[in-house]
């Protein structure tokens, strides 16, 4: 390599803050040519970059004061490393600043050139930007200003064509530019024009046979561009060619932990990527901080990873243990590991250092929140932080406040959640995707935003999730399954084999009524990440249940046992199990399994006469069981109304009647009291009491959510019941006026169509796709009124005008149907082509 060339690889090193083998390049230079100084002032910025060899960089910097070319440089050099030191040296900082004012008046190129270079490489962009102009104003054509010049603006976020012109300019007068090369490979990168970034790389590497840094460029141009397969090849060419290459170590663990899930394999490889790292750069605890923080964001909280990881940040504190963000860190690492009492003691060792800082206040309190819940000290702590953290809202900090509300305004807890996020992304770096962009992604934050978002979903528990009546689309639009939705497709883009993010993503899709999808994310979840992972066996159990298919249920329960019987001590694997074995008749077994569903509730129980297992319990709040799994709410009310229900099975009445009325008094006032009153008025149906399921069922209101339910219900009391047509319909009309959506005129429609008065129907119908006009469904139905009350014409109008919308291709069947029936064989058999035709091509 030439001068020039070793320059760049030096630079390329301080870019990624490589400190350590930065400085190994430039002693080589310097070696290899004794007369160039700037190789010497490279060594001493090395040498104090780091931060840790600050009096080793001020005796090389020192001896080259009086050098023309880097006078300016090596001053404010010299002054970025006094206010460093523990002691500041305030003569010599005065001294320092009568000469940079002494510079200032003799700025040449070359010197404005190292002051830009200095200020860049030190984080001071806008500066260095200020500078290169300087350098260039006094030497237009100078190509590696006009190189610096183009990273200034990359680093400031500007990737116009401008900026790409600056290193076009740089090579056509400078010719073989290395960092020109690398700056116009950073903006295509920047603007995710990977084919164009590769273009310049296969070029940099015909130039630059003995540099190892295209082959690393283009990995992390091919893991920009999600090609997981091509990075992980190219990852293992450069570890053949230089084992302990750290950035290649570095991706590769990404590649096992972020695309396989793969950690045990993750947190091996962290134990040999830590040795290398202490061999290659031993001093560099920012580089042991940003590994540590980069692998337990992205890891699923795995102990093993979270193991090595706070080692490294260990590492990172030994090194520079008066850092407070150091150690910040390393109460955030004990966080993660649910170790609360030892990370509220590393936050009070950072407030020694800095007690003004955000991030570190934010972690006391979240410890306390954490491991006591909501308590006054908390909302005082947190309203104190809320005043002093400026004008940038902090995403823990609404997190943390979303918390405090979650209980008592639910929409106040939503609304923060939803600015929490907001605030996250506002926050990242224009990065390309990457180690960098991961650990400022920050997946487990996300993840932990979306638990927080589904505690307010609109439905959560099995069998609480009613899509008779809801049209497509209607439940996914609630806004907290939408946020939650894209925040977990975000995660998952960026983390593929992050299984508890795919897993949630299957929750919400199901949760949203897109039960396939759901059924398709379980499966990729079983086939591809973890064969044994048991929330996904159970979820996709509760999926089969609600579709009645209780064979494929009972096959998903017993491969999950398969893989682990731990899986017993889940109490959802027990209300499952009972539920198919209810299914099947087996009301005895089925009374057991809820029995010990209830168990590992912390239910009490006690026993009766009767010969049955079980006859009365007392219900309480859900305690986690031996592995920490609980029934949420919803699902806890499901266990109690299959008891109930199996004991009417069993003739039990009396004790179901005792548990139904306990289990009032528990869930009066939740959020699924609605569901209680359902079950109540079925079981008032049951005993033959029609008035005293009426009357419950009349008590609910409109704002509650199993309002629509109630009044369906009530509804077909009355039809088959009563035999009362004139207060069935009048049940849909009200439901009408209080909640018009679509769905809910389709349901009138359907009422009126049940009762043979189409004519209403198809009113009905029409406002129904008014407001959703693009609604197969609704479709079918308005032609079906219309063949029902033999309006053929309009009918044949109607579906001529619907089909032309690709959605509503299933009316061509509706459509050729009628025609055979008006013996219109000839139009029948050309819509049917038509169909076919479409579908060939």
């Amino acid at each position: 390599m030439d001068e020039h060339d070793y320059r760049s690889v030096i630079i390329y090193h301080a870019r990624n803050r490589y400190y350590y083998t930065m400085q190994r390049s430039a002693l080589e230079a310097m070696a290899k040519y004794t007369n160039e100084v700037s190789f010497r002032f490279l060594n001493g910025l090395a040498l104090i970059l780091d931060g840790f060899r600050l009096q080793e960089g001020i005796r090389e910097l020192n001896q080259l004061r009086s050098e023309p070319d880097l006078g300016m440089a090596v001053t404010l050099c010299l002054m970025y490393t006094h206010k460093r030191c523990h002691v500041v040296d305030k003569e010599e900082l005065i001294s320092l600043d009568g000469q940079l004012k002494e510079e200032r008046k003799r700025l040449t190129a070359q010197s404005a050139y190292y002051a830009a270079l200095f200020l860049h490489l030190s984080g001071k962009t806008e500066k260095a930007k200020e500078y290169a102009d300087k350098a260039l104003r006094l030497a237009p054509n100078h190509a590696d200003m006009l190189s610096l010049k183009g990273w200034c603006e990359l680093q400031l976020g500007r990737t116009t064509n401008q900026t790409l012109e600056l290193f076009g300019r740089a090579l056509e007068l400078g010719g073989k530019q290395l960092d020109a090369y690398l700056g116009q490979v950073r903006f295509y990168q920047l603007n995710n024009d990977f084919d164009a970034a590769t273009a310049v790389l296969n070029q940099v590497a015909v130039g630059f046979p003995t540099v190892i840094i295209p082959l690393v460029e283009k990995m992390k141009t091919h893991l920009a561009n999600w090609h997981w397969e091509h990075t992980a090849e190219l990852a293992n060419r450069i570890l053949a060619e230089k084992p302990a290459s750290l950035e290649a170590l570095t991706v590769k663990i990404m590649v096992l932990i972020v695309k396989e899930g793969n950690c045990g394999a993750g947190a091996s490889a962290l134990q040999y990527l830590a040795s290398s790292v202490e061999k290659i750069e031993p001093g560099n605890g920012e580089l042991f901080l940003q590994l540590g923080q980069l692998y337990s964001v992205v890891c699923g909280r795995d102990a093993g990873v979270l193991a090595e990881t706070f080692k490294l940040v260990e590492r990172a504190v030994k090194l520079k243990g008066s850092n407070a963000d150091y150690l910040t860190e390393l109460g955030y690492q004990a966080i993660l590991q649910r170790r609360y009492r030892e990370a509220v003691a590393h936050f009070k060792t950072a407030t020694k250092v800095n007690d003004s800082s955000i991030r570190t206040l934010c972690g006391l309190t979240l410890c306390q929140l954490l491991e006591s819940g909501v308590s006054d000290q908390v909302k005082q702590q947190l309203e104190f932080l809320a005043e002093i953290q400026g004008r940038t809202p902090n995403p823990l900090l609404l997190y943390m406040t979303a918390k405090l509300h979650a209980d008592s305004d639910p929409a106040k807890a939503t609304e923060l959640l939803l600015a929490a996020s907001e605030a996250h992304f506002k926050n990242l770096k224009a990065v390309p995707y990457g180690p960098e962009y991961l650990r400022l992604f920050n997946p487990d934050f996300l993840l932990q935003l979306v638990h927080e978002l589904l505690a307010h979903s609109p439905v959560k528990g099995i069998l609480s999730v009613d899509t008779q009546h809801a049209t497509p689309g209607e439940l996914q639009q609630h806004p907290v399954l939408l946020q939650a939705a894209n925040l977990l497709e975000s995660v998952v883009k960026a983390c593929p084999g992050l299984v508890e993010a795919v897993y949630l993503l299957a929750v919400v899709q199901r949760l949203g009524g897109e039960v396939a999808l759901a059924t398709a994310t379980l499966n990729r979840i079983l086939q591809e990440l973890d064969p044994g992972y048991s929330h996904a066996h159970l979820l996709l159990a509760e999926v089969h249940i609600e579709q009645k298919q209780y064979q494929r249920a009972a096959q998903s329960l017993e491969i999950c046992l398969s893989h682990s019987f731990k899986v017993r001590e889940n109490p959802m694997y027990h209300l499952l199990y009972g539920m198919i074995q209810k299914h099947q008749q087996q009301y005895e077994d089925a009374l057991k399994s809820f029995t010990a569903a209830m168990g590992l509730c912390g239910i009490s129980a006690t026993a009766g006469g009767g010969g049955t297992p079980l006859n009365a319990f007392t219900p309480a709040k859900a305690a986690p069981g031996p592995d920490g799994q609980q029934l949420n709410i919803a699902d806890r009310l499901t266990l109690y109304l299959e008891v109930i229900e199996t004991q009417q099975k069993l003739n039990q009445h009396t004790e179901a009647l005792k548990l139904l009325e306990l289990v009032s008094a528990e869930f009066g006032g939740t959020s699924e009291e609605g569901r209680l009153v359902l079950a109540m008025a079925d079981f008032y149906l049951q005993q033959g009491n029609q008035t005293k399921a009426i009357e419950l069922l009349k008590r609910m209101q409109p704002n509650q959510p199993y309002y629509v339910q109630a009044k369906t219900k009530m509804a077909y009391i009355y039809l088959h019941q009563r035999k009362d047509r004139l207060a069935f319909s009048q049940c849909f009309r009200e439901l009408v006026a209080n909640c018009p959506s679509a769905s809910s005129y389709l349901m009138l429609g359907d009422a009126y169509m049940s009762i043979q008065e189409p004519d209403d129907a198809i009113k009905a119908y029409r406002e129904a796709i008014r407001q959703s006009p693009h609604d197969a469904l609704l479709a079918s139905k308005l032609g079906r009124a219309y063949v029902r009350t033999h309006q053929y014409q309009k009918a044949i109008a109607y579906y001529q005008e619907a089909i032309l919308h690709p959605e509503n291709y299933p009316l061509k069947l509706d459509l050729a149907e009628l025609y055979l029936k008006l013996k219109q064989y000839q139009n029948a058999e050309q819509t049917l082509a038509d169909e076919l035709n479409s579908r060939v091509r």
